[in-house]
């Protein structure tokens, strides 16, 4: 059983600022909120193509994790180095381990997908239709 983490809304600061090797994220637990620096807000929303509203720290989560070249999208969006960047993102992550569960971070992987009707018994293989009819049979 995982253990239940506060989850907080992002919003968008004004007041507050980034620069290279950190977004400037601030959290607010009081609030529930999870601010950022309007220029990170931006392009975080940008790198995911408006594809979806980055609202709580779960999924952002999600998204980074299902969309990992969205952080190169957002590193291109704000001209930092690979390396400054590293610095913020390693930040951010610490931050939202706070604030998500980690299930969220290692997702399950999907199942591989059949397709078409398999044998229950490998020896069923190369058998024809009668074949294995009277094999039930007996």
């Amino acid at each position: 059983m995982t253990q239940k983490k506060l989850e907080l809304i992002i919003k968008e600061s004004a007041e507050l600022k980034n620069s290279p090797g950190n977004f400037g994220e601030v959290a607010n637990e009081k609030e529930k909120v999870l601010y950022f620096p309007s220029q990170t807000y931006k392009a975080f929303e940008e790198a995911l193509g408006g594809m979806i509203n980055i609202s709580s720290t779960h999924l952002l989560v999600s998204c980074t994790v299902s969309y990992p070249t969205c952080f190169k999208e957002v590193q291109k969006k704000l001209g930092w180095t690979e390396e400054e960047f590293k610095r913020a993102e390693e930040k951010l992550m610490q931050t939202l381990r706070q604030y998500t569960p980690e299930e969220f971070f290692n997702p399950i992987p999907a199942p591989p997908r059949a397709y078409g009707a398999s044998p229950k018994d490998p020896s069923d293989i190369g058998r024809t239709a009668q074949q294995l009819i009277n094999k039930k049979k007996n």
